[in-house]
């Protein structure tokens, strides 16, 4: 990873007539009506979502925490139904806004509704209007793709994260939206870098198997993970045998 590389909040897209998927396997078909939904994710992001719910829908539930508009609703509905799969994404909110957009009234669920429907996606898509501590408790389907993008407080992101990862079956993907803010990099500090498999970033959402780590895991969390001060381990690491570096770089 580029020390360099800022890691800045996924652009806003303004709300626009959202387009028909015709043809779920065509990912410029699916980029095209999720860019219309209004929302915040980078086209990185778009791509992640669709790849990996087209990957895990066979084996299992998706579940994504927070759902907003549906912006990554259609992302992670397109790859269930482009997977052949006959399984549906959970989509997890209130529908009343965010932490940080309380008191000013939201009510997106018609919103959302119109948007997946739109999109052709609302077959898959099974809306559940309650609070993710709430909604948790009722769930008991093998999770094999959960999205976390609700409350990102370090109280709200580890009360997800308590919550549903018991439900998660082996090799699940785990993904995380919005990393850098503090109480989810926090949260991913404590319990993913360096405890679960094969994280990885894409742009701002970090995501994990749920297996345990193996030594290049271990290694790559002192390089990549923003609180382990990785600028005075980056020395350590040059000095690693190249078949360790090896693991590190798979």
């Amino acid at each position: 990873m580029n020390d360099n590389i800022q890691y800045e909040p996924a652009p806003w897209s303004e709300q626009r007539q959202v387009p028909r998927i015709r043809e779920p396997k065509d990912i410029t078909q699916v980029r095209t009506a999720v860019d219309a939904v209004s929302g915040w994710l980078f086209p990185e992001e778009v791509d992640f979502l669709y790849n990996t719910a087209r990957e895990r829908a066979p084996f299992g539930a998706i579940v994504e925490l927070g759902s907003f508009r549906g912006k990554s609703t259609v992302a992670l509905a397109s790859g269930i139904i482009a997977s052949g799969a006959g399984t549906t994404v959970t989509a997890v909110d209130t529908f009343e806004g965010s932490a940080n957009l309380e008191g000013l009234g939201l009510d997106t669920f018609g919103e959302f509704r119109a948007n997946v429907e739109s999109a052709g996606v609302a077959d898959v898509v099974r809306p559940l209007r309650a609070l993710t501590g709430d909604a948790a408790r009722s769930f008991d389907a093998p999770i094999s793709m959960l999205f976390v993008d609700a409350d990102h407080s370090y109280e709200g992101v580890s009360a997800d994260f308590r919550n549903w990862f018991p439900k998660l079956m082996p090799n699940a993907v785990i993904a995380f939206h919005d990393s850098t803010w503090e109480g989810v990099e926090r949260l991913l500090h404590e319990s993913v870098y360096g405890h679960l498999r094969d994280v990885r970033r894409h742009e701002t959402i970090c995501a994990a198997r749920c297996a345990p780590a193996r030594l290049g895991d271990q290694l790559r969390a002192w390089r990549d993970d923003p609180l382990r001060g990785k600028n005075t381990i980056r020395p350590l690491l040059r000095r690693i045998p190249a078949p360790i570096k090896r693991l590190v770089k798979h």
